[in-house]
């Protein structure tokens, strides 16, 4: 009975994984579903069963799952879940966002007894504010950090520089709420903080200040 005990409890515990602040790392799981894990990002993976599951409890992954028909996978990440049978898709999971971008197949997001069935190229989006919505998203900009780089277009810069922040662990501080109003589009290398905060400074004439514990850019008296 203690040996039969000891296993159940082994099948029904995860397997955890983890990435740190501006790391990255590939799992291949028992089924061939491969996931990429982005920064700062929490992954459960439990036994394969009839139900393939995983929970992303904090950050974003992106999800390539081998075909089965018969044994859907399910991805859980706070309230909602994500079911596919076979596909590549990435979610995201945070306080201020849950995005599920589909880049091929299908997916069904389930929320307080509601499925919203999503289309390649579609990105579900909610935050704690919206039962949730759907855009269509470049993919090319929702997929840029495998690469390691950050797609910005017209984004406004204090939205932009908290997408930064999550590469580092030494944050960009924006001083002046007019510059973090203001726009900001190009190509950015994640982790190169210090470039970034340079770029904005420069780029609005803004005072920058470096300290050991942020990059701080404006004044709060600007306006």
């Amino acid at each position: 009975l203690l040996v039969s005990l000891i296993g159940l409890q082994w099948y029904n515990s995860p397997a955890v994984y983890q990435t740190p602040v501006g790391g990255q790392q590939v799992i291949t799981l028992a089924d061939s579903t491969r996931v990429t894990l982005n920064t700062g990002s929490e992954l459960l993976v439990y036994r394969m069963g009839k139900t393939r599951r995983a929970t992303l409890v904090r950050g974003e992954a992106l999800f390539d799952v081998a075909h089965d028909a018969d044994h859907p996978f399910i991805v859980k990440a706070g309230k909602r879940s994500v079911i596919v049978r076979g596909t590549s898709f990435v979610v995201r999971n945070d306080p201020q966002h849950f995005n599920v971008s589909l880049i091929t197949g299908r997916v069904e997001v389930a929320y307080n007894d509601k499925v919203v069935t999503l289309q390649p190229g579609q990105r579900y989006r909610a935050n704690p504010q919206t039962s949730g919505a759907i855009d269509r998203p470049q993919l090319a900009m929702v997929t840029a950090w495998r690469k390691g780089e950050l797609m910005l277009d017209n984004m406004r810069v204090g939205d932009a520089v908290a997408e930064m922040n999550r590469y580092s662990a030494k944050p960009i501080i924006i001083r002046s709420p007019a510059l973090a109003n203001q726009r900001i589009s190009g190509v950015f290398r994640t982790g190169e903080s210090a470039m970034f905060a340079n770029t904005i400074a420069t780029l609005y004439g803004a005072p920058l200040n470096d300290t050991a514990r942020a990059w701080t850019v404006g004044s709060a008296g600007a306006q």
